[in-house]
């Protein structure tokens, strides 16, 4: 589970937290499958630090890390500089894509756009 204002995910052991794993931002977010979780993290925006009293705020991140359930050793992560919030993680198992719908600047041909909105609604 998230200790997401100590930017923490740790288990339940004798009705107590006892984290597993530290991360540089608010832990948002939180799927595992087997002995990896997934665990994302949301950059801390200064008006609302006093509710992430054990993170760093000047050094929090947006972006999702694979974690090592057993040895709380984080396997890898894929970080957005730019990005800000993550609220939610899925894991969706064997479920697959065709790429992203959409290039940043281009025009969208009508069948991505109708495919895209098909598999929306």
């Amino acid at each position: 589970m998230d200790n997401s204002g100590y930017g923490e995910v740790g288990r339940i052991v004798n009705s107590a937290f006892e984290p597993v794993a530290k991360f540089p931002g608010w832990t948002r977010g939180f799927c595992h499958h087997e002995d990896s979780a997934f665990v994302g993290t949301s950059r801390v925006i200064p008006r609302f630090q006093h509710y992430a009293p054990g993170v760093d705020c000047e050094k929090s991140e947006s972006g999702v890390h694979a974690v090592d359930l057993k040895s709380g050793k984080i396997a890898g992560s894929l970080l957005w500089p730019n990005g800000n919030q993550i609220f939610a993680l899925e894991f969706t198992g064997g479920m697959s894509t065709i790429g992203f719908p959409f290039v940043v600047g281009k025009t969208h041909p009508k069948k991505i756009q109708n495919l895209f909105s098909r598999a929306l609604f």
